[in-house]
């Protein structure tokens, strides 16, 4: 299967410049993933988006897939990434960064595939996960919309758009 990245150039990343602002000439990447390398190269670059974000924090951000986990987004065993978030342990996961999104003041929506009889759990256990961890002030920066026939499969933010035919669970990454 195959990723594709779409994101304005460098230039354009200002933190004052938002794509309505002015036209942005984008570039883009196309990954595919087929073998082991390719997989690394989906991780790191999903690493890549999420670090991105967090330092410039998109006023929305968009998560689809039909199937969704709570997967491991950063290696922080040696501590790299306690200065985006001090209170971070070992392993960052998904639920991690869109917390950490939401409280820099992005509404998060996740839009997934309803849970039924023949389909598997995590993704239920992800949306439940999510919205258990979201408390407070943050409730009203999430928004879960779930869908009996939904496949579409992508990321969107203020200054990219990553999409393709991965899922975001630990096989499909």
């Amino acid at each position: 299967f195959f990723l594709h990245l779409d994101l304005p150039e460098i230039n354009n990343l200002a933190p004052s410049t938002h794509p309505s602002d002015s036209q942005q000439r984008v570039s883009s990447r196309q990954v595919l993933k087929s073998r082991q390398q390719s997989s690394l190269e989906a991780s790191r670059l999903l690493e890549h988006i999420f670090i991105a974000e967090l330092i410039k924090p998109s006023r929305e951000f968009w998560l689809a897939a039909p199937w969704i986990t709570d997967i491991s987004i950063f290696d922080n065993r040696t501590g790299a990434f306690r200065a985006i978030e001090p209170s971070w342990t070992m392993e960052v996961s998904l639920v991690d960064v869109l917390l950490q999104l939401m409280k820099r003041g992005t509404k998060v929506h996740v839009v997934t595939k309803t849970e039924t009889a023949d389909s598997d759990q995590y993704t239920q256990q992800f949306v439940d996960r999510l919205k258990y961890r979201t408390g407070g002030s943050l409730r009203d920066r999430l928004r879960v919309v779930q869908k009996e026939d939904f496949h579409l499969k992508g990321i969107l933010s203020d200054d990219f758009w990553f999409h393709g035919s991965m899922n975001i669970t630990h096989r499909g990454v």
